[in-house]
C-alpha cells in the first residue's frame, strides 16, 4: 500500500493451499497499467496467487447498503453493441426514485462481480438503469446471470 497509495489489495481463499492476493484499480482505468506494475513486481512466494483485477465471482451473494440489499437474481439486462463493445441496460427489482441512487450503486458492485472488474471497465460502452418490472420484462431482457456469457461470445466472435 505504501508502494502503490492508489490501489486496492484483498485477499481470497484459500482455495486449496492457496491464497490469492487480488490487485484491484476499484474499476479506475487510469490505474490499470498500476495494477499491471505491482502484478509483475510481486514476488512468487509458495502458497499465494498474485491476480491482477478482481475476477468474476458469484452474483448469488447479497449485496447490502445503506439498509438496502440487493442480489443478482433481483437484477435483468438488455445489451446492445456499441463501437465495439455493449451498451448495457440493467433492470433492477424495487428501484424507485427514493432509492435510486443507492440501488444503482449496488446493482453496479453486483455488475463487476458478475463480469471481473477488467471486463466491466473495458468491454461495457454504456451503462442505464431502469426499474424491473412486467413491462420492462417484456423488452427481451434477461437474468444477470446470462450476461458474463453473451459478453464472452460477442467479444468471442468480434474477434474473429
Amino acid at each position: 500500500a505504501r508502494v502503490y497509495p492508489d490501489l486496492a489489495f484483498e485477499l481470497w481463499g484459500p482455495d486449496g493451499d492457496i491464497v490469492d492476493f487480488v490487485i484491484s484499480a476499484d474499476g479506475r482505468t487510469e490505474l490499470f497499467a498500476e495494477v499491471l506494475d505491482a502484478v509483475h513486481a510481486a514476488p512468487k512466494i509458495p502458497g499465494w496467487r498474485v491476480v491482477a483485477f478482481r475476477p468474476r465471482r458469484s452474483i448469488r451473494a447479497r449485496v447490502s447498503a445503506m439498509g438496502h440489499q440487493l442480489s443478482g437474481d433481483q437484477i435483468w439486462y438488455r445489451c446492445e453493441p456499441e463501437d465495439g463493445r455493449l451498451r448495457v441496460a440493467l433492470f433492477v427489482e424495487e428501484l424507485t426514485d427514493e432509492n435510486w441512487d443507492i440501488l444503482c450503486a449496488t446493482s453496479c458492485v453486483l455488475l463487476d462481480m458478475a463480469l471481473g472488474e477488467f471486463d466491466a471497465a473495458t468491454k461495457i460502452a454504456a451503462l442505464e438503469h431502469y426499474p424491473l418490472n412486467d413491462e420492462t420484462r417484456g423488452l427481451g431482457a434477461k437474468p444477470l446471470a446470462q450476461l458474463p456469457g453473451e459478453l464472452d461470445r460477442f467479444f468471442a466472435e468480434t474477434l474473429h
